[in-house]
């Protein structure tokens, strides 16, 4: 005949710290049901579920971190703080549900720190603790890491020749001023393009009405900025040019082959921001030869620049890793193009 078997939390054996890859994480204490032969024996399949009382003393952290699987902390004595996109303080009788892949941490509070329940629908974090199965975020590896890169390559690119060129006095001559605008068209034309592929290649409702809105609120700029007030009649139209057209291709490709958080990241992230600068700087230059109308219709372009940042700041770690660098490349792949701007500017004569 069963018995019912009381086991006290002090006889769960307790560990306060893991380590991985050679780094150790502090996870406070944490004592997974299953290092008690009675409870594990009682306890259903561990890819069912999983049990651990945790603590976390005053001042205590559990660093920013992410797993492949659903959890929830059941928060049943003293208080602490929530660490992630929404941090708020934890109070007794507080439930945290924690979707798989969604970063968060802990940090115990005065006067008694935190302490909870952890469940995890499946197989437990630290059952074993020699292989782990969280992943602690590293500094580079975070929506705000990627922000702060990203805004570095716009720093970066603020100093570029493609710029100072509408200061610098070049642009004065009438044939060069042709030649840069007649090379900004064709990067114009495949802009839109660009964004008819986002399009039609975007079927998540995450996306898409985002993408759609975007999409409605940039057609027919090409058109716009091809209503020059000024007319050059010394020297022919650019209408093509292979290295421009090849690194607009590129981005066009990008969006047929990466996911849409990717391509969110190389459209605003990359090209809005570069627009949004170059058309504050432009403006006053050459807004008698580019039609007046068309930068006021980029003064969006501060928007735009962030219209999808909601849609990147639920990633995963190696998700934030890609986008490291595929942003390089993607203000590579400008700088590309701007180089070529000025290259076909200084053949002017």
């Amino acid at each position: 005949m069963e018995t019912i078997t009381v086991i006290s939390r002090t006889e769960i054996p307790a560990i306060s710290e893991i380590d991985i890859d050679g780094k150790k994480e502090m996870l406070g204490e944490l004592r997974d049901f299953r290092w008690h032969a009675d409870l594990k024996n009682f306890l259903p399949s561990e890819d069912i579920v999983s049990f651990s009382w945790v603590k976390l003393r005053p001042g205590e952290i559990l660093r920013p971190h992410e797993h492949s699987t659903a959890s929830m902390i059941i928060c049943y004595r003293g208080q602490g703080e929530f660490i992630g996109e929404n941090s708020r303080m934890l109070n007794e009788g507080d439930v945290v549900a924690v979707p798989a892949f969604c970063k968060h941490g802990f940090e115990g509070k005065e006067p008694e720190g935190l302490w909870a329940l952890s469940i995890q629908f499946g197989a437990g974090l630290y059952t074993d603790p020699k292989n782990p199965r969280t992943t602690f975020l590293e500094n580079d590896c975070t929506f705000e890491s990627v922000l702060a890169f990203n805004q570095q390559c716009i720093e970066n690119f603020k100093q570029c020749r493609f710029l100072t060129m509408l200061t610098d006095g070049t642009l004065d001559n009438p044939k060069k001023r042709q030649r840069y605008v007649d090379a900004l068209q064709i990067w114009s034309d495949s802009n839109q393009d660009l964004l008819f592929a986002r399009q039609g290649t975007t079927s998540d409702l995450k996306f898409a009405p985002t993408f759609l809105q975007h999409m409605f609120e940039e057609v027919g700029h090409d058109r716009v900025h091809a209503e020059r007030g000024e007319q050059f009649k010394e020297s022919p139209a650019l209408s093509e040019d292979p290295i421009i057209e090849a690194v607009a291709n590129w981005f066009i490709c990008q969006m047929f082959r990466r996911d849409n958080y990717e391509k969110a990241a190389l459209i605003h992230l990359i090209i809005e921001n570069g627009s949004d600068i170059y058309h504050r700087i432009a403006r006053p230059v050459l807004k008698a030869t580019v039609n007046d109308h068309y930068f006021e219709l980029h003064e969006a372009d501060t928007e735009h620049a962030k219209i999808a940042l909601h849609l990147l700041n639920h990633l995963s770690t190696a998700q934030y890793k890609e986008l490291h660098q595929l942003i390089k490349k993607g203000w590579d792949m400008l700088a590309c193009m701007t180089d070529r701007v000025c290259q076909l500017v200084d053949e002017v004569i």
